[in-house]
């Protein structure tokens, strides 16, 4: 089963919802332990998306899944040094939260010094605004934004030999779309797991990757 993801123009994008860039969720009671990048400097939101509101059967139990990158480098928190390199979750991290609390807001975050992930907003990352995300099933194969989607690459596979061909699944694609999210001179970015961590819900062993034309 593939899981195909939209941008959603028409919704506004909620704090604890499916979408792009903005202000993440996060618990207010454990700021401390927010993604930071190897230089000490909060991480922000690529994405995020609501597997409550939109199961994904190969991922149970439900809750929230966040893509986080760094704003330091200008490679969009991808280390495109070596191979290995684009699993070292420094520059970018994937969190996941079983449940939220509903009494967490937006204002709250932002108090606390949690960014507004958006190039808008003054930050060096692919979304350009912050948009709302719609995630549905698609039976067949199929490519572009989604989830255990067909891989695409304007440029080499990364995983292509043995040291890194575990990471057969496509846990997130995102193309460019006008509007939304623009990797470099549009580009696809994407992070890829191995299926028993996919089923085992175990996102510390992720490969990063985007590239453009």
């Amino acid at each position: 089963m593939a899981y195909r993801i939209a941008v959603d123009f028409g919704r506004e994008p909620s704090l604890c919802g499916s979408k792009l860039g903005g202000v993440p969720y996060w618990d207010s009671h454990s700021v401390d332990e927010y993604p930071r990048d190897c230089a000490g400097s909060m991480m922000i939101l690529l994405a995020q998306v609501n597997l409550s509101d939109f199961p994904v059967d190969e991922i149970p139990g439900g809750g929230l899944l966040q893509f986080f990158i760094s704003a330091e480098g200008g490679s969009y928190g991808a280390d495109f040094s070596s191979p290995e390199a684009q699993t070292v979750q420094s520059g970018f991290r994937v969190v996941r939260h079983l449940s939220v609390d509903p009494s967490v807001t937006r204002a709250s975050l932002s108090a606390s010094g949690i960014p507004c992930g958006t190039a808008s907003c003054g930050f060096p990352t692919p979304v350009l605004e912050e948009r709302a995300l719609t995630v549905f099933r698609n039976s067949r194969p199929c490519g572009g934004s989604g989830i255990l989607v067909d891989a695409e690459f304007t440029g080499d596979d990364p995983r292509r030999g043995k040291l890194l061909s575990r990471y057969g699944s496509v846990l997130l694609q995102l193309d460019s779309v006008d509007g939304a999210i623009m990797w470099g001179d549009c580009g696809t970015g994407a992070f890829f797991i191995g299926e028993e961590n996919l089923r085992a819900g175990n996102f510390s062993d992720v490969l990063y990757n985007w590239d453009c034309c």
